[in-house]
């Protein structure tokens, strides 16, 4: 194989700890293996050897590709997760009963979600108990979320949600976590997590315990360290002891999985300070892109603190890769038409992956899927019919096209008790269940009748609570009146009139699921409003797409297209990547009207980065226009990331950095010529891949690029009225901005900024 002289370097390092910095697409596992192969080869103890992989398939890839390599019956160094490696160490401890004796297999996520949710009910006090079983589905995958997360650090419970800023509403994850530990214990059973993180809390408390584990290996090799968290690299800190040379390898921008614990620091500051003096390794040449989506991604994650000054290169060897932008304000259907026009192109459906960041982004993007009749796998995640805040638009729907009628008194109940508590009327469940049965055993009428007892004598309620059932009453009725509106219209004033959006922010556990919710309604109300439908008609058009979707199941095939989640994508690549929803607050992903600090907007542009650079052939890069031009609104606005990328510049140098590095023939001079403003970013890159080519700029300069953005992600701006400024701060609605002349300061909404700001 023709390695490159940086791959080469981390090949044959010999002698004390290191830090590989590898890019995406860098050929970094063959690299690993040719490195092992090299230890080897070098007469290194294979026994004296520990192999450390983030996963089991990752470590599966990797012990086959090394036994492949190998030509002759070489015995293979110990290749193992870290969660391999705990487990063992625990079965040790446990069998001299240093730690509790367990049985089984560590606890599946189904089982530890249903205890989670029993310790939930039982330990909530009676005034949470409405709002638990509104959200139980975000309690319990908090619950299950925090206790992996305390899980990860060596801290208590106590500091971890100190730390982690948590709500002071989620207080009974505390109590939730010590209530599922004692039951843990009394059942001799044990997590994943358990498997490293009670060794490593015992070997703490009992430092004696460590000299079993450490100073036992020569060389140690850990894959994918940008991943790891305080538990981990303490476990690799107690095996490496003083003895065992350290290789970590990662990549500090791909770093996303804050919320299980990871932090980029570990591979950018922790390793350093607890292995002295690593040798500093970069393999920059990307294997899977090409120069244009290279300087995109580039231009993208310099602009992030916490990183390796570091520059991703395509190899000569990669074919070019198109980056196209599309401003669209209705991203479903131009996407579903797009991949019809892919597939005549000569893509296959698989080929073409679809990436979110929120999953409710998904909602319109599946009924338009489901409507033109193209096949997609989408990971396991539920669809968009079994999402509460859809079904409960979808029962309203069929009440207003008067189906009611027609289901089994069972049925109507269900549906009548979704709409009765969603929002929640403000009743006590038992008393509410009750009337909820009468109310079924009608067939209409049911806004009416509720009416009509809310006006006479309900028994045990306040008149607070019978205005309560008044008010839903009328509601009901207005959709049952409603059978010839258009759906879209009924359901949005049902939505005004209940307070449904208010209720899903004050009910919920955290704004991000609330904010997921309101999402998933906007979504589904703009599908239906494009159809125009009165009720009737929208039932028949769910009732298509449902028997759709369950055949689209049922046909699951790997010939389909792929709609899957940014976090999910990470260690993929296809042929083309389409990145819908590249919108404020949608990406990066901030909450209300909060604006993200430093470290969130960071994380945010990591996700975003891993994303962009699954694409080897095709990026689609969806934003929509700006609230000044044709189909804009000040109500979606492009992503702040999208002026970051300098995607016109990239392409066109992308573009002619592709043919230059492909003519080897001698030329007196070769140059690049850009009709865009140059950047660090280009003329670093060209001086790393191309250093004999000249960069010039063409006449007639287009700056656009450079003030497309919003105001308030600008740091000086100009105003209609006040002239030049600089922008102090921000939140998530409004931006303050210094003017030069006065020095006064002024406040601006951001919904109107387009009209005062050029």
């Amino acid at each position: 194989m023709h390695w490159t002289d940086e791959q080469r370097a981390v090949i044959h390092h010999q002698g004390g700890h290191a830090i590989v910095t590898a890019v995406a697409g860098s050929g970094k596992t063959s690299t690993l293996v040719a490195h092992v192969l090299h230890q080897l080869e070098q007469g290194q103890d294979p026994s004296r050897m520990l192999v450390l992989m983030f996963n089991r398939s990752a470590r599966e890839d990797f012990e086959r590709k090394l036994a492949k390599s190998l030509t002759s019956h070489v015995r293979l160094p110990d290749i193992r997760t870290y969660h391999s490696m705990g487990l063992r160490l625990y079965q040790s401890f446990a069998k001299e009963g240093l730690l509790p004796s367990w049985h089984g297999d560590p606890l599946s996520n189904v089982r530890m979600e249903l205890e989670c949710w029993k310790i939930l009910t039982r330990i909530a006090p009676a005034s949470m108990q409405d709002s638990l079983k509104n959200n139980k589905s975000s309690w319990v995958s908090d619950m299950t979320g925090f206790i992996d997360l305390v899980k990860s650090t060596t801290r208590s419970p106590e500091q971890v949600f100190e730390e982690y800023d948590f709500d002071s509403r989620k207080k009974l994850l505390l109590e939730g976590y010590h209530a599922f530990e004692s039951w843990r214990l009394e059942q001799g059973l044990i997590t994943y997590a358990d498997m490293l993180y009670q060794p490593v809390m015992l070997m703490l408390r009992q430092p004696e315990l460590v000299k079993r584990v450490t100073n036992r290996m020569d060389l140690m090799l850990v894959d994918e360290y940008q991943d790891t968290n305080e538990v981990q690299h303490t476990l690799l800190r107690m095996i490496a002891g003083r003895r065992a040379q350290v290789m970590v390898v990662g990549d500090p921008d791909q770093t996303i999985y804050e919320f299980r614990g990871a932090r980029p620091e570990y591979i950018l500051r922790t390793f350093a300070e607890d292995f002295p003096n690593p040798t500093p390794y970069t393999l920059s040449y990307t294997f899977r892109y090409g120069h244009t989506l290279a300087l995109v991604a580039d231009h993208l994650i310099i602009n992030n603190a916490g990183r390796t000054d570091t520059l991703c290169i395509a190899h000569s060897s990669t074919p070019e890769t198109r980056v196209e932008r599309v401003e669209e304000s209705d991203h479903a259907r131009w996407l579903v038409a797009r991949v019809s026009e892919l597939q005549q192109d000569g893509y296959a459906l698989s080929d073409i992956a679809v990436l979110v960041r929120l999953w409710s982004q998904s909602v319109t993007l599946e009924l338009a899927l489901l409507e033109q009749g193209i096949p997609f796998n989408s990971d396991g995640e539920k669809s968009a019919f079994d999402r509460q805040e859809i079904e409960l638009l979808m029962a309203l729907t069929e009440l207003a096209a008067g189906r009611f009628r027609a289901l089994t008194v069972e049925k109507r109940y269900q549906k009548l008790w979704q709409i009765l508590r969603f929002p929640h009327i403000g009743i006590k469940e038992q008393w509410l269940k009750g009337f909820c049965r009468q109310l079924a055993e009608r067939e209409d009428g049911f806004g009416r009748w509720m009416m009509k007892q809310a006006e006479g004598y309900l028994d045990g309620l306040s008149d607070f609570q019978k205005t309560r059932v008044l008010e839903r009453g009328r509601q009901l009725l207005r959709m049952e009146q409603g059978g010839d509106e258009p759906t879209a219209r009924l359901l949005q004033r049902y939505i005004l009139a209940v307070e449904l959006k208010r209720w899903l922010i004050d009910s919920a556990l955290d704004r991000d699921r609330a904010e997921e919710q309101l999402l998933a309604i906007d979504s589904f109300n703009r599908y239906l409003a494009k159809t125009k439908m009165a009720p009737a008609a929208t039932c028949e058009l769910i009732d298509d797409l449902q028997q759709r979707r369950k055949a689209n199941n049922r046909n699951k095939s790997s010939a389909a297209l792929v709609l899957t989640s940014m976090h999910k994508s990470k260690g993929l690549e296809w042929p083309v990547v389409i990145l819908p929803s590249l919108i404020e607050k949608q990406l990066p992903c901030s909450i209300g009207d909060d604006a993200l600090e430093p470290v969130g907007l960071e994380a945010e542009r990591r996700l975003f980065y891993v994303a962009m650079t699954r694409a080897r052939e095709h990026l689609i890069l969806m934003t929509t226009p700006l609230p000044s031009a044709k189909g804009g609104s000040a109500e979606r606005m492009p992503s702040r990331f999208m002026t970051e990328l300098r995607d016109r510049l990239s392409c066109e140098a992308g573009e002619q950095l592709h043919k230059l590095c492909a003519d080897t023939s001698a030329a007196d001079e070769r140059t690049l010529t850009i009709h865009y403003p140059r950047s660090e970013v280009l003329q670093r890159y060209i001086a790393t891949e191309c250093p004999d080519v000249q960069l010039v700029q063409g006449a007639n300069l287009d700056k656009t690029e450079l003030v497309a953005g919003l105001p308030w992600q600008k740091k000086e701006v100009t105003h209609s009225i006040f002239g030049e400024g600089i922008v102090l701060s921000e939140t998530g609605t409004d931006f303050k901005v210094r003017f030069i002349e006065d020095g006064s300061v002024y406040d601006f909404s951001k919904k109107s900024a387009h009209l005062y700001f050029a």
